[in-house]
């Protein structure tokens, strides 16, 4: 998803940094779900 957004955007990024940027994108997707369904617990103090 995220690297078909990039390639129709600029199409002179070479593959590789395109891949790079995908995977960060995912990775803080996945940070924002994780956090936002175990924040709460996490920072709580015990």
């Amino acid at each position: 998803m995220w690297v078909d957004l990039a390639r129709r955007t600029n199409r002179r990024v070479p593959d590789a940094s395109v891949a790079a940027v995908a995977d960060a994108l995912d990775y803080l997707c996945l940070a924002q779900l994780y956090l936002r369904d175990n924040g709460p617990t996490f920072y709580a103090v015990r």
